[in-house]
């Protein structure tokens, strides 16, 4: 397990996230993957050979940001597409209570494809279940414990109910997630920018 988990952090799991910056700096920018690659790794090391102080600095400016921005955009995008909302809340729950939601096509496939992205999106999104996001919180020099737990699980939530509803609502409003080109590519890729 433990060698699994080393070969996962320091592998797969970089190349995932490496990977889908590339892609979006590739087509928004015309950045090749090569410079965007040596960008990373140029900035994840000045970052993370300064200890767990500039760590701790660089996130506490750099996620609240990237949350707010990200939240800020996805209104946007909702916002801008407000006709839909009454035919995108009736699609989800006319479609929730279908016995093919319940059954899916196939009961076997169904299951295993719930797990495969389940906790694909879970270990990606908000690193539920693996365990990684508290070695975080325990780092921290607090002087009540309980709260930092408090910080952990409130991450969370923050990200499966709020990140999650509102990236679905941005993607079903804006009809991208109809589209089969658009499951590699970043939503604004897709997006039509008129109001």
């Amino acid at each position: 397990m433990a060698l699994g988990l080393s070969y996962d952090h320091l592998f797969v799991s970089i190349m995932v996230q490496s990977n889908a910056v590339s892609l979006s700096l590739g087509h928004s920018a015309g950045l090749p993957k090569l410079i965007t690659g040596v960008a990373l790794m140029v900035v994840t090391a000045l970052v993370v050979f300064g200890g767990m102080k500039r760590i701790s600095r660089v996130m506490s400016v750099f996620v609240p940001l990237m949350v707010g921005l990200y939240i800020a955009a996805t209104f946007w995008v909702i916002i801008s597409h407000t006709a839909e909302l009454p035919a995108i809340f009736k699609e989800i729950f006319v479609h929730a209570f279908t016995p093919s939601a319940a059954l899916g096509l196939f009961p076997g496939a169904a299951i295993a494809g719930t797990l495969r992205w389940g906790l694909s999106r879970g270990l990606y999104s908000s690193e539920a279940g693996l365990g990684t996001s508290a070695i975080a919180h325990s780092a921290t020099a607090v002087k009540k414990p309980l709260t930092q737990a408090y910080w952990g699980m409130l991450a969370v939530i923050v990200d499966t109910l709020v990140i999650c509803t509102l990236t679905g609502l941005a993607v079903l409003c804006s009809g991208v997630g109809k589209s089969t080109a658009s499951r590699r590519h970043p939503l604004w890729l897709h997006m039509p920018l008129q109001h």
